[in-house]
């Protein structure tokens, strides 16, 4: 709470605090403290000298938040965070499929790609719309942008709009779930789940 983070993952800056997920913070620091034992018992083998090592919540939450505690500490102002209705970029922003799942899109190489989101998504007679033409008109009509994007995507569900738009080459990110870790091949080939550990 007190580094910033449950501000800055809101909804929206008129929104509450997000809660925090068990052990959120506390792994975190147990792996700090983890690598300074490593470094303290190495230092030893090599000098003879041990060392003193700590960890905290406060520390490892100022960390996590790095990026915006350092532009905050520069004197950045960041802008305030609206809900995403409000994104600035509709083509980079966090869409509901027809089955309740989100995706996160991130299209970065518009020219090549938003020609193809377009098609997919039922809007290819926008391709010449001035709204969609840059970034700053984008921003400006932004909000009627996301509900025409939101209508698209949602005429599919998740597990059809990944073959689709993997195929377009548009890039994009699943929004996983809990439910979703036991059948990650991608988890499983990575040696980041061990089965009967």
């Amino acid at each position: 709470a007190r580094p910033g983070l449950m501000d800055l993952v809101r909804a929206a800056h008129t929104a509450p605090p997000t809660r925090p997920v068990a052990g959120m913070g506390a792994h975190p620091s147990a792996a700090a403290l983890f690598g300074g034992i490593a470094m303290a018992l190495y230092r030893r083998e090599r000098t003879g000298q041990g060392g003193l090592i700590s960890s905290s919540l406060l520390g490892n939450g100022l960390w996590s938040n790095a990026i915006q505690v350092q532009g905050q500490l520069a004197g950045v102002k960041f802008p305030r965070r609206d809900g995403r209705q409000a994104a600035p970029n509709p083509l980079s922003n966090i869409y509901r499929c027809a089955d309740g799942r989100w995706l996160s899109l991130v299209v970065l190489n518009e020219a090549r790609q938003m020609p193809a989101l377009l098609g997919l998504l039922g809007l290819a007679h926008l391709a010449d719309d001035p709204r969609l033409a840059t970034a700053e008109s984008r921003e400006a009509h932004k909000e009627d942008l996301i509900a025409l994007f939101d209508a698209g995507f949602e005429r599919y569900t998740l597990a059809a709009w990944r073959p689709l738009l993997d195929k377009a080459g548009i890039t994009f990110g699943v929004v996983g779930t809990l439910a979703d870790i036991d059948a990650d091949v991608q988890m499983r080939e990575g040696g980041h789940l061990v089965p009967g550990a």
